[in-house]
């Protein structure tokens, strides 16, 4: 999604005109942004629901069956229904012959040829899911809260600080980034709204918004992890640096005992 929508965005704002001006590339921007938009909400919906399965069903999920039912298996039909249905959206006929090259997504109107698809987007890919998102942080939260209380704050306790950090800033993220657009585009859909300067002000203001959370998503999701992952991601390294070492030494030993002998 940031790969291929950012300089897509960037350069149409900088230029006025989206470059290449092919419908293969503007079809290409569409999939890829419609589908990697809704990703970012369902996939992280699913991970609040998920995380009360990890959390207070621990055992269940050491069990590799129940890691294929309940984590792999539910990933594997999102990703699958995401590709789908975006792609019945925006890679049909009806959408081939639907270009502007001088607005976002080459004019992504076709959206609104099938108003089943449009509505079913707009409701539950896009509202629903960040109401799924905010409604499971919050109530992981608030569990958290309460066991601590009961727990008297015990160790194990106390390490789920750094994931209600994170799904606090998670949380905050999809109200203030993703619930705009969300709002203003059912609407929109609902009551045509497009004759008003304010709410196309207001419509722009949210969309601008709605992009910057892929970008800080990442951050926010390291932000309870950086302890666990820096040294995991260092740890290849430290190998390399380490073996490094040993060659070096066994070359100086084999260099000094040379040495000895003459």
């Amino acid at each position: 999604f940031n790969l291929i929508h950012a300089p897509f965005s960037i350069n149409l704002f900088r230029t006025g005109s989206v470059w290449p001006r092919s419908i293969i590339a503007c079809s290409i921007w569409r999939f890829t942004a419609y589908t990697g938009c809704n990703a970012n909400d369902v996939f992280l919906a699913w991970a609040a629901i998920e995380r009360h399965i990890l959390i207070y069903h621990s055992n269940l999920m050491k069990r590799p069956r129940y890691q294929i039912l309940f984590h792999y298996v539910p990933l594997a039909l999102l990703l699958v229904y995401l590709i789908g249905f975006n792609a019945a959206c925006f890679l049909t006929p009806t959408c081939f012959t639907s270009y502007n090259f001088n607005v976002v997504f080459c004019d992504a109107s076709c959206l609104n040829a099938v108003p089943f698809m449009a509505t079913w987007y707009l409701m539950v890919n896009q509202l629903t899911a960040a109401i799924i998102a905010i409604v499971f942080s919050l109530a992981l939260w608030l569990r958290v809260i309460y066991q601590r209380k009961r727990a008297k704050g015990t160790v194990e306790w106390r390490r789920l600080n750094k994931l209600t950090t994170q799904v606090l800033v998670i949380t905050v993220l999809f109200i203030v980034l993703e619930m705009p657009y969300a709002i203003t585009c059912t609407i929109n859909y609902l009551k045509n709204m497009d004759e008003s300067i304010i709410f196309g002000y207001g419509n722009s203001i949210s969309l601008f918004l709605c992009y910057i959370m892929p970008i800080i998503m990442p951050f926010a999701c390291l932000l309870g992890l950086h302890k666990e992952l820096w040294p995991r991601l260092m740890k290849p390294i430290n190998h390399l640096l380490k073996r490094n070492e040993k060659e070096k030494s066994s070359v100086v030993a084999t260099e000094q005992l040379s040495i000895t002998k003459q």
